[in-house]
């Protein structure tokens, strides 16, 4: 009699959850947009990826950008549809306020 074989289980593998984040550089560069790779390594993958190019006073820094978003005279680019980022300095998460701000696209 032969062997039988056990039937086999497909696993379905969960998507990728994307997060808001903002991604600043060692060359100065910061960059909103979505990704799904968790931490903070050296380069990043980013989707719908929009540069900041000037933040207001009234966002209080980078790390305001991530609580109120771009308020006030900010310029944040139109979105690339995704971007390679390199020499990544730090990796941050996005509040569910200053998404909507930066999805608004301020500086249209």
């Amino acid at each position: 009699m032969a062997p039988t074989k056990k039937p086999t289980t497909k696993t379905k593998t969960k998507p990728a959850t994307e997060r808001p984040v903002l991604v600043t550089t060692a060359n100065r560069g910061v960059f909103f947009g979505y990704t799904t790779t968790d931490g903070a390594p050296e380069s990043i993958r980013i989707l719908r990826a929009r540069m900041v190019v000037y933040w207001a006073p009234e966002c209080r820094s980078i790390l305001g950008l991530c609580d109120v978003g771009p308020i006030g005279r900010s310029k944040v680019s139109k979105p690339a549809p995704g971007l390679d980022v390199r020499n990544v300095t730090s990796v941050a998460d996005v509040s569910a306020q200053a998404v909507a701000v930066f999805e608004a696209a301020p500086w249209a």
